[in-house]
């Protein structure tokens, strides 16, 4: 049969599915609040719902409730210390993005006294094992202290592992001598395969190459 749109009934059954510790419901929720703009009684179940989960040990649901404190207006008023809270006891059970977002807490003081050596050690933690997000913003650590030698390595990884930002940073190594020495072309490749990847501001840069023929033929059309 035909089932009309409804994001309000959506939203309703999503809050239920969540309660019983359904990941994937869980994560529907913002989307579904967007759309419905919940009174203060729905936004209540909502985060009670993400609540439970997260008590059942559902770490999705856990990093969810927390990024929705740290936002706040969606479901909740904005709380940084709830938000680094939650991120600190899903860490404390290994769940690598709640850890990765308690790092990025101590990075810039969220919730938390800000400590960056703190944040590098947890960040270089969960990049030794895999953790593409977490190489990213060691990089991005490790460029902003200017340490661009540390930094370009894990900028190629994440590019392999089409990461279209890092791709788009260590072009700009290359373009700017940081953590390479200057070259043109391999900038131009990387800022390409951050264009490939989606991410826009290197398909402008890719653009500016063209325009001002550095690395390759000047050329207004392309």
């Amino acid at each position: 049969p035909d089932v009309h749109k409804e994001p309000a009934e959506a939203l309703n059954f999503a809050i239920r599915a969540c309660m019983y510790s359904q990941a994937d419901a869980c994560a529907w929720l913002p989307a579904y609040a967007t759309e419905v703009k919940p009174d203060d009684e729905t936004k209540s179940k909502a985060m009670a719902a993400l609540a439970q989960a997260c008590k059942d040990k559902t770490e999705q649901a856990c990093v969810l409730q927390g990024d929705l404190f740290a936002q706040g207006g969606l479901l909740s008023d904005k709380a940084p210390k709830a938000a680094y809270d939650l991120y600190a006891a899903s860490c404390s059970r290994k769940y690598v993005r709640a850890c990765d977002r308690q790092a990025a807490a101590y990075a810039i003081g969220f919730g938390v006294a800000a400590d960056v050596n703190q944040a590098t050690t947890m960040w270089k933690e969960l990049c030794d094992q895999q953790y593409t997000n977490a190489c990213v913003s060691l990089a991005g650590m490790y460029r902003n202290q200017k340490r661009y030698d540390d930094a370009m390595p894990l900028l190629l990884q994440a590019c392999d592992q089409k990461f279209g930002d890092a791709c788009n940073t260590a072009a700009y190594g290359y373009y700017s001598q940081q953590g390479a020495k200057w070259d043109v072309i391999a900038a131009g490749k990387l800022y390409q395969r951050a264009c490939d990847g989606g991410f826009t501001v290197g398909c402008t840069n890719v653009g500016k190459l063209y325009e001002f023929g550095v690395g390759v033929p000047a050329d207004a059309q392309q």
